[in-house]
């Protein structure tokens, strides 16, 4: 009896400081990793700071935050596995049948990870882009929040929900211009130098609203039925568009009714047979 007592007085310190040195490793590769993280986010602060916030720099930096602590998990369990008597070197050499018994098994999740690569790298839009996608019957626009490696999530407009799309289906994401185009249609009675001069006046006052990044006449760009048409180019953010539209032609139909010049419409004439 007193030698099972000692074998398990034996095997129970062997447990108890394997677990302490399991939390020990645990707890250290969370520190190394907060600062890492820490150090990442004082760099990203302080190149905003002198050099402006870019897209592409927060998306890099989000995806290498994502391996990061991918890696440290990876590391960090191999570890522990190697700490209570487990031979990682066979496991890694298993994994090499196992990666490809689940690489047919996984081939969405595969393909997930090689778009979100493309994406990345082809630079096709980043964090802070408004998308467009079409898919499960309806059309969804939003700002992009992220770009993992599995999915992309997508803030949408009309309803401030947040979807994530799996990569492998982002390239059916449209991404949407900042240009919005807008048409001014004039009566062919009026003198072309007045057509201009309300144009000018609309966007003197359109580029004071703090939601108009830039506006400009791009001139007459049809000959119409009914009218001549002129085309301004409006550059906003896309989330605005709506808005600006309605701000600008609000503005172009105060000038005309200013002016007392009725805007041109279709006419129909109707001749009664005497």
């Amino acid at each position: 009896m007193k030698a099972l007592t000692q074998i398990r007085d034996v095997f129970d310190k062997d447990i108890l400081m394997t677990v302490l040195a399991c939390i020990l490793v645990i707890v250290t590769s969370v520190a190394i990793y907060k600062i890492l993280i820490a150090i990442i986010n004082k760099g990203e602060s302080m190149r905003d700071a002198k050099l402006g916030a870019g897209k592409k720099s927060k998306t890099y930096i989000r995806l290498a935050k994502n391996l990061i602590r991918l890696l440290f998990i990876t590391v960090t369990s191999l570890i522990i596995l190697q700490l209570f008597g487990m031979n990682v070197s066979s496991v890694l050499a298993g994994l090499g049948i196992f990666g490809i018994v689940a690489g047919l098994a996984l081939q969405d999740f595969i393909k997930d990870m090689v778009r979100g690569s493309i994406i990345l790298s082809d630079s096709y839009f980043s964090v802070g882009d408004t998308v467009r996608y079409a898919g499960a019957g309806e059309v969804i626009e939003g700002e992009v929040l992220l770009i993992g490696l599995m999915t992309t999530k997508i803030r949408e407009y009309a309803t401030g929900n947040i979807v994530s799309i799996a990569n492998r289906r982002i390239e059916e994401a449209a991404l949407v211009s900042e240009k919005l185009y807008i048409t001014l249609p004039f009566p062919y009675n009026l003198d072309v130098d007045i057509s201009e001069r309300i144009i000018n006046e609309v966007i003197a006052q359109a580029k004071q609203n703090r939601n108009i990044i830039e506006c400009k006449n791009l001139g007459i760009s049809e000959l119409a039925d009914f009218e001549i048409n002129h085309l301004l180019e409006v550059s906003c953010k896309p989330s605005n568009k709506n808005s600006s539209r309605r701000f600008v032609l609000e503005l172009f139909v105060l000038e005309m009714e200013k002016r007392k010049i009725d805007i041109p419409y279709n006419k129909i004439s109707i001749v009664r047979p005497k």
